[in-house]
């Protein structure tokens, strides 16, 4: 939670003094030309790669695979896409690094890596199942319970 409220607040600030600090060599104008420029930039590459891993998503599914890597590199792509509509010149080299495919490649990568060993270390936790609950871990009722069957039996129409 800590983590969070860091990034909330350091992001912006340090934003804002990047783009005071380069807007007092460049002007304004072109400062803001930069950010709508880096805005539509983002929106066109976070398209192109959407459709692309649609596609690719899509493609996978027919032939019967389990689409997971590409779930991964939307993820990061949406994540990317975010970046880039925040404005700033730090969010927007992060969201370039996270949308074009050589960089995502090894953000995907070092992703899964750490998800795996979160993972083992029991802080990340995988639910399965209707409502996504646990699996119980003992499926033996208490003696104290009984069991009833309750399977339909054929229903005799005629009584006699």
């Amino acid at each position: 939670m800590a983590r969070l409220f860091l990034l909330f607040t350091l992001t912006p600030l340090v934003e804002l003094f990047v783009l005071i600090r380069v807007g007092k060599i460049l002007g304004f104008w072109p400062i803001f030309l930069i950010i709508i420029g880096t805005v539509l930039l983002g929106i066109v590459l976070v398209m192109a790669q959407g459709q692309y891993l649609m596609r690719r998503f899509t493609d996978e599914v027919h032939q019967g695979q389990l689409p997971a890597d590409s779930l991964f590199h939307a993820l990061v792509v949406f994540v990317g896409g975010v970046l880039f509509i925040v404005p700033g010149f730090l969010t927007d080299l992060l969201g370039a690094v996270a949308v074009f495919p050589l960089t995502r490649v090894l953000l995907v990568r070092a992703f899964k890596k750490s998800l795996a060993q979160q993972m083992a270390a029991g802080r990340v936790v995988v639910m399965r199942g209707p409502g996504f609950r646990p699996p119980p871990r003992d499926v033996t009722p208490p003696a104290s319970q009984q069991i009833v069957d309750v399977s339909p039996s054929p229903k005799n129409e005629d009584p006699s």
